[in-house]
């Protein structure tokens, strides 16, 4: 048989063997290379998407505040209490709180508040006045960071009834006075706020046991025989009339007028240049995800969030 020579072509002919080992090796670089950067990129897809998807679980449904029980029966003068309990949804984790109540404070006065085992940390003194009152607290930092969910006290509310009647104790509707802060969201997380009817009745008045008097006998004079008493008539008395004095009358002092004083007008100084603002120590985010100049429940937020990951 004669063998078969094929021939190879001019510019096959022209490139040496050994660049063209380089340019093999080169393809393949190439290709590994390409495969490389789509799985980076799908990596990187794939982790960025995750905080938005935590966000989306945290906000869930909202968050409800309730004041228990719903209604009340007292009696004037009696002392009760009103659980603040907080329900979420999902796995929502609720970093911190700030509760606003009003209420009369000529029906019932509330006399304390004490803070549940879920949120400790008083973050504002609390504060209750002749008829608001106002809580704030947080929950505990730690890492991995924990706070509690599902369905909580907040704490409790001590109260004593003043006036008989229908009252109510109601969580203010004024915006941004009651807010929860839920893990991973920057809004406000509550949706829903239920206050309680108390019904103040008066007391019942206890009744006296009603005295008879008992009647005394008349003693009647007996007459003694043989004298009559004949009775002598009194000297009349006639007034004797005094003269009436006439009042002298007294000259009226007429007022001096005192002087009015002008007063000396200051010179105006002119007004130097308006302090440069500085940004406020704690101030590291706001509803909208940035500083808003105001240290609050969203600070606080971000920071359980994040405590402990410098170490």
């Amino acid at each position: 048989m004669e063998e078969q020579i094929v021939s190879e072509s001019p510019q096959a002919q022209q490139i040496p063997p050994t660049s063209r080992f380089k340019l093999k090796h080169i393809s393949l670089f190439g290709v590994l290379l390409s495969i490389f950067l789509l799985l980076t990129i799908a990596v990187v897809v794939y982790f960025a998407g995750k905080p938005q998807e935590l966000r989306k679980k945290a906000a869930g449904n909202g968050v409800s505040m309730t004041l228990l029980p719903a209604t009340k029966a007292v009696t004037v003068g009696d002392t009760f209490s009103l659980g603040i309990t907080i329900s979420t949804s999902g796995n929502q984790q609720v970093s911190g709180v700030q509760i606003s109540l009003d209420y009369d404070s000529s029906a019932i006065e509330v006399t304390n508040f004490i803070a549940g085992s879920a949120l400790t940390v008083p973050l504002v003194p609390k504060a209750i006045n002749n008829e608001t009152v106002t809580v704030t607290l947080g929950a505990q930092p730690a890492n991995p960071p924990t706070a509690p969910s599902g369905s909580f006290i907040v704490g409790t509310l001590t109260a004593k009834a003043r006036k008989a009647g229908t009252t109510a104790l109601n969580f203010t509707s004024t915006p941004n006075t009651n807010i929860v802060t839920v893990l991973f969201i920057t809004t406000n997380a509550l949706t829903t706020t239920t206050g309680s009817t108390i019904t103040i009745q008066a007391p019942t008045p206890t009744p006296k046991p009603t005295s008879t008097p008992t009647p005394k006998p008349t003693n009647t004079p007996t007459p003694k025989p043989g004298t009559t008493s004949t009775p002598k008539p009194r000297p009349t008395n006639i007034p004797t009339q005094k003269p009436t004095s006439t009042p002298t009358q007294k000259p009226t002092a007429t007022p001096t007028p005192k002087p009015t004083s002008t007063p000396t007008p200051l010179p105006s100084g002119t007004p130097g240049p308006s302090p440069t603002p500085q940004p406020l120590l704690g101030d590291i985010t706001g509803e909208e995800g940035i500083p808003d100049g105001v240290v609050d429940l969203f600070d606080l937020s971000l920071i359980i969030e994040h405590y402990g990951e410098g170490r």
